[in-house]
């Protein structure tokens, strides 16, 4: 039985761990699009003069 528990338990933490891993991807993938929508329309409109916030 203790077996068991100590398997599901790595099997928790291990789900954990890729849930996490997903999430900082999206946000990474997110940002990434956020940026590139930026510089589009920095590039098309260059008089607009503003700065993206960080």
């Amino acid at each position: 039985m203790t077996k068991y528990r100590r398997e599901s338990a790595l099997d928790k933490a291990k789900a954990e761990d890729l849930k996490t891993v997903y999430e900082l991807q999206l946000d990474r993938e997110i940002s990434r699009a956020a940026s590139t929508s930026w510089e589009s329309r920095r590039r098309s409109d260059p008089s607009s003069g503003s700065t993206p916030t960080r």
